[in-house]
């Protein structure tokens, strides 16, 4: 055999840290394991908790056997990561530059992901293909939207209990509504206050007497208004956890779920929560804003 036959074929491998909420760490990591695949680069998925994220990825869901392979890794974040494997960040004050600069070759923070996403998407795709650089990631944004990429996620127990008790009296057509006012509440009030809804549902059931609505929102007050208003027509959850708790997100994923079983989604601007729920489930997603209803 020649000398190159001899010549193993090293791949450097990709390291993902997922930021942000639910809908926006698994829509990091779903894309990047298609890359990961598409390029066959090993890839190790750190899941970091914080404040916004007090849980295990475990109690969340796991990688399906058929959809992983050996290359694709997924852990906790242990102490040593967040000098050695997590990009320098106010979670670490910092302090992580000089050690991930030895250890990798390229280093992406959020910021720098968002701007290459935007403008030079080219540069990213030749990082990914070039095999002799390691590269880590943190970021909240999708790298990528694959046809199934959701697919290789398995909901847990805890989790997919919330989906099926938040379907267990669902009429045959249902649609999801999702009003997001945990970022920028203000502006979101403004922009998509509670009466667009309100006037776009009554047109639906003007237009069809059967449509049912399942309302996903931490609003107490707002929730309450739409179930007072359409009665019989609107599902609600029994309860509502402090979405900064364990069993919070367990319940937010949950219910993301379920918005992709619906017929229809309406929302407000700019949430990521529903454009996952609407790519999961291939379900159209309809945004209401002042600046664009007649």
């Amino acid at each position: 055999m020649s000398k190159e036959g001899n010549i193993e074929d090293v791949r450097k491998g990709i390291t993902l840290v997922p930021l942000g909420g639910i809908a926006c760490r698994i829509r990091a990591i779903t894309s990047m394991i298609h890359i990961a695949k598409e390029y066959k680069r090993p890839l190790e998925i750190l899941w970091r908790t914080d404040d916004y994220m007090p849980i295990a990825v475990d109690r969340l869901f796991t990688l399906k056997p058929n959809s992983a392979s050996e290359n694709v890794v997924m852990r906790q974040v242990e102490w040593s990561d967040r000098l050695l494997s997590i990009p320098p960040m106010p979670c670490n004050l910092y302090l992580s530059f000089p050690f991930v600069m030895l250890g990798f070759d390229k280093v992406l923070g959020p910021g720098r992901i968002e701007y290459m996403m935007a403008n030079n998407r080219t540069e990213l795709d030749d990082l990914f293909r070039d095999l002799d650089k390691s590269i880590l990631i943190a970021t909240d944004e999708s790298l990528g939207k694959y046809l199934g990429m959701y697919d290789v996620l398995e909901a847990t127990v805890e989790v997919n209990n919330v989906l099926l008790s938040s379907m267990a009296s669902w009429k045959s057509k249902m649609v999801g509504v999702h009003i997001n006012r945990r970022i920028n509440p203000r502006s979101t009030h403004i922009e998509s206050p509670i009466e667009l809804f309100i006037r776009r549902m009554q047109e639906m059931i003007e237009a069809d007497r059967e449509v049912c609505f399942f309302i996903a929102t931490t609003s107490k007050d707002e929730r309450e208004r739409l179930a007072t208003i359409f009665h019989d027509r609107v599902f609600v959850p029994h309860s509502v956890a402090d979405p900064h708790t364990v069993k919070g997100v367990i319940q937010s994923f949950g219910e993301l779920l379920a918005l992709s079983h619906t017929e229809r989604i309406l929302t407000t601007p700019g949430s990521n929560y529903s454009k996952v729920a609407s790519d999961i489930g291939g379900v159209p997603l309809e945004t209401l804003s002042i600046y664009t209803s007649k």
